[in-house]
């Protein structure tokens, strides 16, 4: 599952990520990470993780593989 399919409030967690600039934010395989909001159109989709939240672009999170959880 896409990280853009997941509803809002809604948790997953990351099982792959595309950017090598996003395990350097923390975003690494297996962080929980929860859809804060999605603006107009879905972009851009904000989360949280670990006490952060960030913003990031639909191209991205279309990109971005999660395995929703609890």
């Amino acid at each position: 599952m896409k990280l853009t399919d997941l509803r809002q409030d809604a948790k997953g967690q990351i099982t792959a990520v595309p950017f090598p600039r996003m395990a350097e934010l923390g975003l690494v395989r297996g962080t929980t990470v929860r859809v804060l909001s999605k603006g107009m159109g879905g972009n851009p989709l904000q989360i949280s993780f670990e006490g952060c939240r960030l913003l990031i672009d639909r191209r991205t999170a279309r990109k971005t593989e999660v395995e929703p959880c609890d």
